[in-house]
């Protein structure tokens, strides 16, 4: 384990924690095609970062322009600025500096800071079209020199920041950047994650919301077995909770904590709130996992209530309420069914006559 990740969350991601590459990789095969599709990025920064600071260094070294022009280092600049112009690694961001420096020489001409007559014939901005970078950076003065090397140093700057923020929304930015960005989430439940992943699959979580962010982050990275671990606990837990209340006399509504207010001396809530919980989030997410929305809908479809109904309907997405309508229909026809099919073996259930017969027409 070599390749650091930091994993950065909360308010504007200034919580973070480190994770290794390798260890990741392991558990996820969407973080492996990650940092596989990241990897040209991630080799470009390094390069881009030592091209800046090697440009940067003519600054800081020289500290002004009369200096730079008495150590005579504008030859060494004008050399770097070329290889920048031509060699720029970072995709995306070639042209627009190309772009940047020749709009900074053809200025510097403009003012006349070159070498050569300025008065007789001297170098104009059309003539620049048909000359190379090396022979235009040639033909500034010290003075010129220095104001592009300064301007591009500026640009490679805001390159670096432009990167550093495009990385929020850009996954592979991120992973070339050694980072993974986490929106929403909070620090116990990164926690956890990094406990199971170094703690041979401990699961860890304080309450039902806690195991619920945990399994939806497990989903975002890929970690398919962490999330199957937490959906399962989820849905099994969810499952028997809701069996055993009801069995005890709770309604589903009350096993939602949407019951009325139990009155003294009467204990009418469950022992916990996962189900109600669970439930909230399947019947207003976007997205929610096929496991637990089976669950749930076959769940209302089987004890929903019209006051039940009532509190559910404002705050459920209309195809959400087909879907636990057309269960509950599905539901009846089952019940339908069952009830004929009751009916039917009670006109032909035995009365032990008929054996008897067969056994008398057998001795006979």
């Amino acid at each position: 384990m070599e390749t650091e990740i930091t994993l950065q969350y909360g308010t504007d991601f200034k919580q973070s924690r480190v994770i290794h590459e390798e260890i990741l990789s392991c558990h996820s095969q969407a973080a492996r095609e990650l940092f596989k599709r990241a990897k040209t990025l991630r080799d470009a920064y390094p390069v881009a970062h030592d091209l800046r600071k090697q440009l940067k260094g003519f600054i800081l070294m020289c500290g002004s322009e009369k200096q730079f022009e008495a150590s005579h280092s504008e030859k060494e600049a004008r050399a770097q600025i070329t290889h920048i112009y031509e060699h720029y690694p970072i995709p995306g961001h070639r042209n627009a500096i190309q772009l940047f420096v020749d709009e900074a020489i053809a200025e510097q001409v403009n003012k006349k800071n070159i070498i050569g007559p300025t008065t007789k014939n001297p170098l104009q901005k059309k003539d620049l079209k048909g000359m190379g970078i090396q022979l235009q950076l040639q033909s500034l003065n010290s003075k010129a020199v220095w104001t592009v090397t300064e301007r591009l140093v500026s640009k490679l700057r805001e390159i670096k920041h432009k990167e550093r923020k495009d990385a929020k929304s850009s996954s592979v930015k991120a992973a070339a950047q050694h980072r993974i960005i986490l929106p929403n989430t909070e620090d116990r439940v990164v926690r956890s994650l990094v406990q199971w992943i170094y703690c041979q699959g401990a699961l860890n979580y304080d309450d039902a919301e806690h195991l619920y962010a945990l399994r939806a982050l497990a989903t975002r990275l890929g970690m398919t077995e962490l999330e199957t671990q937490c959906l399962s606990k989820l849905a099994t837990d969810t499952e028997d909770m809701i069996r055993l209340a009801i069995s005890q006399g709770l309604t589903l509504q009350e096993v939602l904590g949407l019951g009325a207010e139990p009155e003294e001396g009467q204990q009418r809530v469950p022992a916990s709130n996962l189900a109600e919980i669970v439930f909230q989030h399947v019947l207003t997410d976007k997205i929610s996992p096929k496991r637990l929305l089976a669950l749930v809908v076959r769940t209302l479809a089987e004890h929903l209530e019209p006051g039940l109904w009532r509190l559910l309907e404002p705050k459920i997405t209309p195809t959400m309420s087909l879907r636990i309508i057309k269960a509950m229909l599905d539901h009846r026809q089952i019940k339908t069914d069952e009830a004929g099919d009751a009916s039917v073996k009670s006109e032909s259930v035995s009365t032990g006559d008929e054996h008897a017969m067969f056994a008398l027409n057998e001795q006979t």
